[in-house]
């Protein structure tokens, strides 16, 4: 009889993580959670995640219920709307940091969109697997138009993820596509313009272009 801590073998159907959506490797220990009255598969670097939004591991006690207000990112976006602190250092906020109105609403498109991610269980599963190789490149690229939202591609040395966010989406974050090798991302994802942090959430890292000398 098989257990929720069972190797998968070349014989088990593919299972993919209920959070992060990434394919359970071959040799590696899923874990059981139940959420909204239906079990689930989630892998290993994303159980903190899982228990965090109050998923029940299955075979354990289910917890206390604890009331507890997350903030939201439009919730911390209004916050700071609402007393701004601009610095003059700050390529995306400074008002001559970017140049033209196009530059500007793309980079705070962009933003949005980073924090979006960075509120998301998808943060966790960058952290874990920077555990293992390193510290990633990512690209963050706005949607054209009137399309609010970006794709951000997370590169490391053994594989590479491109997420969509759509802030007020519903997700707002999903997984797009994903490889293992960088020559098969396109040259327009491979524009690096942030860096992901020890927790796994990513920082734009823009520079404002350069002014003509005198």
């Amino acid at each position: 009889m098989s257990t929720t801590h069972d190797r998968l073998t070349s014989t088990d159907r593919l299972l993919a993580c209920a959070i992060c959506e990434r394919t359970i490797l071959l040799g590696e220990e899923p874990l059981r959670f139940s959420h909204q009255a239906r079990s689930r598969t989630v892998c290993r670097l994303c159980a903190s995640e899982a228990r965090a939004d109050g998923w029940v591991e299955e075979g354990r006690p289910a917890p206390p219920p604890v009331a507890a207000h997350r903030e939201s990112v439009l919730e911390r976006l209004r916050r700071r709307k609402a007393t701004p602190e601009i610095d003059p250092n700050d390529p995306i906020r400074a008002p001559h940091g970017l140049g033209t109105a196009d530059d500007l609403a793309r980079a705070t498109t962009m933003l949005i969109s980073v924090e979006t991610f960075n509120a998301s269980p998808y943060r966790g599963t960058v952290s874990g697997i920077s555990k293992s190789l390193g510290k990633a490149r990512v690209s963050v690229v706005a949607f054209g138009g009137r399309r609010p939202g970006a794709a951000i591609t997370i590169v490391w040395d053994l594989s590479w993820y491109r997420y969509l966010v759509e802030p007020g989406g519903v997700p707002a974050v999903r997984l797009d596509e994903r490889g293992d090798s960088l020559a098969e991302l396109a040259p327009r994802w491979r524009d690096w313009n942030a860096i992901t942090l020890e927790d796994g959430s990513i920082r734009l890292d823009i520079r404002p272009p350069a002014r003509p000398s005198a």
